[in-house]
């Protein structure tokens, strides 16, 4: 019977459908290369399409209707351009290869979903993130089924005929592939995308935005293991505010927390694209700079010192000028490792702070004994008086 034999046909397109959906999945997850991932995802789908065509329902010889359309638009539709020309060259070759009268229709309808899937990718930015548009993907398979109305372009009897029986018969496969289709993708999409912020969320100070110390620690092993060997960088700035203890007592949490992010601001406006920088904790900051000398890494650390010490800072009704120490260590003078640079940028910034603060200081290499190691826990001198003048 037709109609038993129409119900396999769609039950089979569903199967492939979701095959296609769930290796949408697994490359949203494992590939992050745009392109390759576009690439690959054309070629899932491009299969999907052909599997459609080799079992279709057939109204004439050479004439034939699949759920093809509905694979090339959502390869389009979640992979772009990349993806729709791979589905489609798929397709085409495949719908060439079949044959018959309905070929040259069969090709452009391929063309006209591709193209309607671009444009829909671009409606689709636009959705509110983690939403399943069910309308949206219905009227996107609607839209699909108007590429049946090729079929009034074919050189047999009663073209308009063929159409009508084809459209009613597949205008409401296509809105429902279309649905469970886009269900599946949005479902796996969201997925990835909630991954992606937690991920974000844990690499991310909340206060200031910047990386936070996993994050840090994380680029930094990176960034050594390509530059072993190299003659320049990177290079690891550590930043610490002086004396932004009495910011606290004297303005409250909430006041230095503004300018802790105020400061954050000033550190970003000063480094190039492709710096790290980072909120190490409290007051401390560091910065990594690849593939940069220890002569320009000073440079930068000197004018972020003058930057913050020029600009003031507005808290509680007041300017204040807050000054920093900075300790610069670069590779390979200071080391070829994450951790050997690190501890160098650290040993330099408490000799900063040793001396003076508000100094920029660059580690020489040189252990200077149990005087720096003791730093830290010397006795603390009494604090000077924040310098602010009223607005």
């Amino acid at each position: 019977m037709p109609e038993a034999h129409h119900l396999i046909v769609i039950w089979q397109s569903i199967g492939v459908m979701a095959v296609c959906a769930l290796g949408f999945g697994i490359l949203q997850q494992r590939m992050q290369d745009t392109l390759a991932r576009g690439i690959v995802l054309g070629i899932i789908f491009g299969c999907g399409a052909v599997l459609s065509m080799l079992s279709p329902i057939v109204y004439a010889t050479g004439l034939i209707m699949d759920a093809r359309s509905i694979l090339v638009g959502f390869a389009a539709l979640f992979g772009g351009l990349p993806a729709a020309v791979v589905a489609s060259a798929f397709a085409i070759i495949c719908r060439a290869w079949i044959g018959g009268i309905g070929t040259p229709i069969g090709i452009l309808g391929i063309l006209v979903v591709a193209v309607m899937g671009l444009l829909w990718r671009g409606r689709r930015r636009d959705e509110r993130v983690g939403a399943v548009p069910i309308a949206s993907f219905a009227a996107f398979g609607l839209l699909s089924s108007f590429h049946l109305l090729l079929m009034l372009a074919l050189p047999i009897p009663d073209p308009f005929g063929y159409f009508l029986r084809a459209w009613v018969i597949m205008t409401p496969v296509f809105i429902a592939g279309s649905v469970v289709m886009g269900m599946m993708m949005q479902r796996e999409h969201n997925l990835v995308l909630r991954e992606q912020a937690l991920e974000r969320e844990a690499l991310t100070d909340p206060l200031t935005g910047l990386a936070n110390r996993r994050a840090l620690d994380g680029l930094l092993e990176r960034a050594v293991v390509p530059a072993r060997g190299e003659t320049e960088g990177p290079s690891l700035l550590m930043v610490d505010v002086d004396h932004f203890k009495q910011v606290n007592d004297t303005f409250g949490h909430k006041e230095g927390d503004l300018a802790l992010q105020q400061i954050s601001a000033v550190l970003c406006a000063t480094v190039r694209d492709g710096d790290t920088v980072s909120r190490y904790g409290g007051e401390e900051f560091c910065l990594l700079l690849p593939g940069t000398s220890q002569a320009a890494a000073m440079a930068v650390a000197e004018e972020i010192r003058q930057a913050l010490a020029r600009d003031s800072i507005s808290l509680g009704g007041q300017c204040l000028h807050l000054t920093v120490s900075v300790g610069v260590a670069s590779a390979p003078v200071s080391g070829g490792s994450a951790t050997e640079l690190f501890a160098a940028a650290d040993r330099a910034l408490y000799r900063a702070k040793r001396l003076g603060r508000n100094r920029v200081l660059a580690d020489d290499g040189r252990d200077h004994g149990l005087d720096d190691r003791l730093l830290p826990f010397r006795r603390a001198q009494p604090e000077p008086e924040l310098e602010s003048t009223l607005p």
